[in-house]
């Protein structure tokens, strides 16, 4: 591992200790990098913000949630993937996707990733011939609705309800949710 990594790791373990505290608002980099044992110059080397590293750990959760050692996942099991990691770091999804409001564009880039992703779905899907703008467009749609169950407001009413916040990214429930002109994209690979 280079020492890049390490850095990366370093500043990650950091924001995740603290986000088991308190949440992304309530951080600043300084507390990043003193957790970290960092000093800042070193942090903006690596990101922009403190958002650009809520997007680096979650890109990472999000690319590991996509494999099985060496075999891809199907969109079941990613969401088994990530809801297992979301049961695993709950205040990770609370203390920033619940807070996603003004946070220099965390919200979309989270979004974006995702989008990214189910579209390079669909490409391992070998059906990278049928992504038309329209598909592209509700893959977004798709994408902001499954990530707005996980706000804080959701998740309040989730509570409310007695319902296990858990369930609101149910694998079952996410595949539920796909808008129809969709999914035999992600769920139906071209044979051949």
């Amino acid at each position: 591992m280079g020492m890049e990594q390490l850095i990366d790791g370093a500043l990650s373990a950091s924001l995740l200790r603290l986000l088991e505290e308190r949440p992304i608002t309530k951080i600043t980099v300084q507390d990043i990098t003193d957790g970290a044992g960092l000093n800042k110059r070193t942090f903006y080397n690596h990101f922009q913000d403190k958002n650009d590293l809520v997007a680096f750990v979650w890109n990472q959760a999000f690319e590991a949630a996509w494999h099985d050692g060496d075999r891809r996942c199907t969109l079941e099991e990613y969401f088994a993937n990530m809801s297992a990691w979301a049961i695993r770091m709950p205040t990770f999804f609370v203390n920033t996707i619940g807070y996603y409001s003004g946070q220099n564009n965390l919200w979309e880039t989270i979004c974006q990733t995702s989008k990214e992703g189910v579209l390079r779905l669909i490409e391992w899907n070998g059906r990278a011939d049928e992504i038309t703008p329209e598909v592209v467009q509700t893959v977004d749609f798709y994408v902001h609705g499954c990530l707005f169950r996980g706000n804080r407001p959701q998740q309040e009413i989730a509570r409310e309800r007695e319902i296990d916040p858990a369930e609101l990214f149910s694998p079952q429930r996410m595949i539920e949710l796909i808008p129809d002109s969709i999914k035999p994209l992600l769920l139906e690979p071209r044979e051949g």
